[in-house]
């Protein structure tokens, strides 16, 4: 059944990761270890408040920050591309699965691992910081489908960048200038509130502000609505980009009959 074939390639994928444990320990540690030196650079500053955030705001940020990164930021792309190159992706087009589909549940199942390992670090920090965790239940049906475009958003992202392996021999070039761009564009490095504000207005319009930090820092740029549509907006046309990508690199693929 389609339902038993995905759920048990979730759990081969989970059991594949706790195998390499020690790996998966270093990936979470480096994704707290960039946001809490920066955490700690702004909150040694003089005063009780940097750009408008006091030091605890930021102490807050920076660490929901660093746990959204690991929940919603995608690698996938390095398995596309591998699949590619490797010729494994020949093995889904004759078989009844979905690459897209097997791509999505690897993807939803490493983030799954490395969220779960990450959490007791997460909470570790709350307690010793003594943050008090509040959470608007008001908005809590927003919150969730933010957090499920955001998802989505970002494994799209990375599933076409993944998909340029069709026509480029190295695609580790774009993945780190993706990354990088993630990283100083999406609240990872910097606040938005450090941000001059015509680059503010700027990003409401770019994916960048919807991959890791619009869950839980809503109405960055004053208009709700239009974050929203344009979080779904981007979302679409990566996921068109996607099924484009996909038929005319297949197209070129079966032509050549090898990478």
């Amino acid at each position: 059944m389609l339902k038993n074939k995905y759920v048990v390639l979730f759990f081969q994928n989970i059991h594949d990761f706790l195998v390499y444990r020690t790996r998966l320990v270093i990936i979470v540690l480096s994704s707290f270890i960039a946001p809490l030196v920066m955490m700690w650079i702004l909150s040694g500053l003089p005063g009780q408040f940097v750009n408008g955030m006091s030091k605890s705001d930021l102490v807050s940020y920076y660490l929901t920050t660093s746990i959204l990164y690991l929940f919603l930021n995608s690698k996938i792309d390095s398995y596309v591309k591998e699949s590619i190159q490797q010729g494994e992706i020949a093995n889904y087009l004759v078989k009844p699965i979905n690459f897209w589909s097997v791509a999505l549940v690897k993807d939803i199942s490493g983030r799954f691992i490395k969220f779960i390992f990450g959490l007791p670090l997460f909470l570790l920090l709350v307690f010793i910081y003594s943050l008090p965790l509040n959470f608007d239940f008001n908005s809590l049906s927003l919150t969730i489908g933010m957090l499920a475009i955001s998802f989505l958003l970002s494994f799209a992202l990375a599933f076409s960048v993944g998909l340029l392996a069709f026509w480029l021999e190295e695609v580790w070039g774009i993945q780190n200038v993706k990354e990088v761009a993630i990283v100083l564009l999406s609240g990872i490095a910097l606040p938005y509130t450090f941000f001059p504000q015509a680059l503010q207005k700027f990003l409401v319009f770019t994916p960048f502000p919807y991959l890791v930090n619009c869950p839980l820092h809503k109405g960055f740029g004053g208009n709700l609505t239009l974050e929203f549509v344009m979080a779904t907006v981007w979302l679409f046309a990566f996921l068109l980009l996607n099924w484009f990508m996909w038929k005319k690199g297949i197209k070129k693929y079966s032509a050549l009959g090898t990478y």
